[in-house]
């Protein structure tokens, strides 16, 4: 939260115009058994702790959040997020109060504008139907060979067209019409959305993929579960060690030993990509703390003195696929013999934000990459275990996330 906090006061600084107008703030927090909250508190509470909150504020608005607890009602998270916003103004006003001393004249990138090239892919209505039918589509394969197709004929068509004004200027202008195109596809499809009042799956905004759940289907390992929700395919296994099987870490703070861990392995053949394999990539760790942290949180581990590792591959990707490894995880736990507190369950919620903020049940692909929130969140039928949340855009208010978590 210190670092966020540094980079935020120093960009508010610098005079770069970023569209940000005022200070990003973020905080730490950590909720005791006793009622108690403690802002950016240390290490030795995190642990003790009900729960724990990594909270990034725009204005009143929400921008970031990490959470992970044990089993939270929603009232008492939200209470604590209003609470922040009372120290959220005090950062703004202690940085406004730096700037006065620090006057900086404002910094403006130069933006290359191409209106000759805009309007005609606007106005082209032959290249608006060939997206529109492109992004009907159900299959993601067959969608994702059509929509290449399209991009390099329409990437031909205007290159054509204005090969006068490219003269001289190939690559630059290039990339500009990339951008072009990129940029409709992305208004069409937000388009869609908002006026269909339906996901172009034919979904409704509140409707769940098909979900299909298989059991033991490795029947030499201790536990083992194949989760399929739409286009997105789990195959997450369970093994059973002793204590000597622990994982030593070492980290800034300390050594430690953990006994349970997640790996996340997302192949390149998920979604239809041919590349090298290496070592695990920045979104895979995220995605398997993400859900080791929640399956964590449903192990019975006072008396557990076996090591526990479970192991999620993606055999398929369309959107959410963390939160499948959290589902097929639960599975596959109690299919080793394991005793878990409660089942838990997650899913993606999306947003797309015009007049009115609309919100949508378990995202695929697109809606995350063209969308303004991807909102994923753990549960169990007593309450909320884990929440990532990142905005495209400036934050959600504090009302849309209330309407959004109940």
């Amino acid at each position: 939260s210190l670092s966020v906090l540094g980079a935020s006061l120093i960009i508010f600084l610098s005079g770069l115009y970023l569209n940000i107008k005022t200070p990003i703030s973020c905080f730490k927090i950590c909720y005791l058994n006793n009622g108690y909250v403690l802002l950016n508190p240390p290490s030795k509470f995190l642990e003790e702790s009900v729960f724990n909150l990594v909270i990034s504020l725009y204005n009143d608005n929400i921008s970031m959040i990490e959470f992970c607890g044990k089993e939270i009602l929603p009232d008492i998270m939200l209470k604590v997020i209003k609470y922040l916003e009372e120290f959220s103004k005090k950062f703004n006003d202690f940085c406004y109060l730096i700037k006065k001393d620090n006057i900086i004249k404002e910094k403006k990138f130069i933006n290359i504008e191409v209106n000759e090239i805009n309007n005609y892919l606007i106005e082209n209505i032959l290249i608006k139907n060939k997206i529109i039918n492109t992004y009907k589509i159900i299959n993601k394969s067959f969608k994702n060979v059509n929509m290449s197709k399209f991009d390099k004929v329409c990437l031909d068509e205007v290159c054509n067209f204005f090969s006068d004004i490219f003269i001289g200027f190939d690559n630059l202008y290039l990339k500009v019409i990339k951008k072009r195109i990129y940029k409709i596809k992305k208004n069409i499809f937000r388009e869609l959305i908002i006026k269909l009042k339906a996901r172009l799956d034919g979904r409704k905004y509140y409707y769940i993929r098909d979900l299909e759940i298989e059991s033991n289907v490795l029947p030499r390992s201790h536990g083992s579960s194949l989760f399929t929700r739409g286009e997105t395919q789990a195959l997450v296994v369970t093994t059973i060690g002793t204590e000597k099987d622990e994982q030593k870490t070492d980290d800034i703070e300390k050594e430690d030993y953990k006994k349970t861990m997640l790996q996340y392995n997302f192949f390149q053949f998920s979604v239809g990509e041919l590349k090298i394999n290496k070592s695990s990539s920045r979104r895979e760790i995220g995605h398997g703390a993400l859900a080791e942290k929640s399956i964590y949180k449903i192990l019975e581990i006072k008396n557990l003195k076996n090591t526990i590792r479970i192991v999620s591959e993606i055999l398929e990707s369309n959107g959410s696929s963390s939160m499948a490894t959290v589902c097929g995880s639960s599975v596959s736990i109690k299919n080793s013999g394991l005793k878990i507190i409660r089942d838990i369950v997650g899913i993606a919620v999306g947003a797309f934000s015009d007049r009115n903020e609309i919100i949508l049940l378990d995202i695929s692909g697109e809606e995350d990459h063209f969308g303004d929130m991807d909102f994923k969140f753990c549960s169990t039928n007593k309450g909320i275990v884990s929440i990532q949340m990142d905005i495209k855009n400036k934050g959600i208010s504090f009302n849309f996330f209330k309407d959004v978590i109940y």
